[in-house]
Order: C-alpha cells, then structure tokens, then sequence
C-alpha cells in the first residue's frame, strides 16, 4: 500500500460538488477511508453516480480549497494528499469498462488531519458515520497504526471490506501493529487485497521461476486473502491501494446488488498459486483467490 501511513499535509475546505445517482435503478454504497479529496470538476463517464460531501471526524478549518481534480491526473507527480482521488479514479474507471445497470454512491472518509495524524478516535467516529450511511462495501486504502490492543477492540467494520495489504516504509515496519490488516483474529468480513506479478509479466525482477510472485514488499504476504493484477506502467496509483479498487469493481460486475457479501465473492474466484517471500530471502508458495 504505496504512500500508506506516511505523514501528510492534507487540504480541504469545502465538500465537493454532488452528482445525482439515477434513483430508478438499485444503488450500491460505497464508503472509502483515506486522505482528503480533491475538487472533482469533470465527473467520471459511464457510471451513474452520487458523489456525497467528503467527511471528516476532526474539526479543521485551516485549509485551503482542494485543487481541481483534472489538475491533479495532468500533474507529472504523485499528489499523495489526494491518495483517495487515485483510489476512487480506479475504481470508476474500472467499473465504466462493462455496463453496469446500477447506480454507484461514494461516501469518502478523511481520516488524517491537517497535521497527518490520525487515531481511534477518528476512526470511530468514521466507521459510525458509513454505518448510519449503510453502506454496502468499505475500501480500506489506509490503516489505523495503534498501542493500545484494548483501544481498538470496540472498533467493527461496518459492511464488507476490502483493505489494501500493507508495504512496509519508513513508518510501518514488520512489528507495527495496524488495524485491521495485521491481526490474525480477522474480522469476518475483513478481505485483504495485495497485487502480483502473473507469469507472463514482463517484470522480470518478480518473475524468476516463471509463475506469479506476490509484491515482495507486502507485510505478512501469507495472510492475504486475495490477489489482483500488478498495477500497470502508466498508473498513477500503484500497489495494494491499486488492486484493491480494481477487486472492488471486478467484485460489483460479478456478483448482484443483492448478493454483495463474501459467498458470492468466493464463489465467483479460482485459486491461483503465487510465490511470496519471507525476510526478503525464503521463497514460498501459497494459493490465493482470484476473481475469475
């Protein structure tokens, strides 16, 4: 998860413009928690969707107004304080590529403050907000760095969540504990999304032995529960918090508004056998799920 955790300045001032879903056709919700937004000022084509005021469970009124969003995709560089932006532009995109009869709507979290910190407090207050909203599924592109093991035990995922597998960085290491993708005690409706490289890719580095190789970045490899395809060359938005949004869309075209939960996810996989490392040295093998 690129960019994950990292101390950020982040800017908003205002919630961005909303754009009416077509109320006459089924609405699948979507919460996402993760930095600020920038102001969406070209709607994404192809997909009917609502776009709710962005939420924050701080008070903040020092920042400035976010920049346009079609400044950020033209800019050469990463704009980390708009990780959600990349996130969401996936995930749309994705979901604009087969026709998709339903209506999508976003509810995004900002879990970091203007100084780039977070806490359960936060994420408390966030996870009630998306479970008075009833959400349908919950993208999880950031995670919660905590102390305290009794603190987070009253935290509960609110619907169906995919959260991107950790990397590690100068932040988060292999002992740092993160809620919820380091707990071996997994909330049931936790899925846990990392990227690779299939065999045929032409990245040779994780392609030794011909067959697919997990990102050999990801922390605690051996726990996560699916796979999705290595980000491309020209995306902006790389790692775990790629291949989550893109398992998020293949999940919405497979399975029904109605049948959103984790049988119909299963169901709809196959299990691919992947190599991960451990200690960046011991390769092992393990099957992973993949949607079909």
């Amino acid at each position: 998860m690129k960019f994950l955790l990292l101390i950020l300045a982040l800017f908003l001032s205002k919630p961005p413009q909303t754009f009416a879903a077509d109320t006459t056709t089924t609405i699948i919700k979507i919460g996402l928690i993760d930095t600020g937004l920038c102001s969406i000022d070209k709607p994404w084509q192809g997909v009917s969707f609502e776009l709710n005021a962005l939420y924050r469970p701080f008070a903040d009124t020092s920042s400035p107004p976010p920049i346009p969003c079609s400044q950020v995709l033209k800019s050469s560089t990463f704009n980390r304080q708009y990780h959600a932006f990349y996130v969401l532009d996936t995930l749309m995109r994705t979901l604009a590529k087969k026709p998709l009869k339903n209506s999508v709507a976003l509810y995004p979290v900002q879990i970091y403050d203007s100084k780039g910190e977070s806490s359960p407090n936060y994420w408390e207050k966030a996870i009630d907000h998306l479970k008075s909203k009833k959400i349908d599924i919950l993208i999880l592109t950031s995670s919660l760095i905590h102390q305290n093991e009794e603190r987070i035990k009253t935290l509960q995922l609110p619907a169906l969540t995919f959260a991107a597998a950790a990397t590690g960085g100068p932040y988060v290491k292999k002992d740092t504990p993160l809620w919820p993708v380091s707990h071996l005690k997994r909330d049931p409706q936790l899925v846990v999304v990392g990227q690779f490289a299939p065999a045929n890719s032409d990245n040779l580095a994780l392609n030794l032995h011909r067959q697919g190789q997990v990102d050999p970045e990801i922390l605690w490899p051996e726990t996560l529960d699916f796979l999705e395809i290595w980000a491309p060359k020209d995306s902006p938005l790389t790692g775990s918090s790629y291949s989550t949004p893109l398992l998020v869309a293949k999940f919405i075209h497979s399975c029904s508004p109605n049948n959103l939960n984790k049988t119909c996810l299963e169901s709809k996989s196959s299990l691919l056998k992947a190599t991960y490392t451990v200690l960046g040295a011991v390769r092992k093998q393990k099957n992973y799920r993949v949607l079909k």
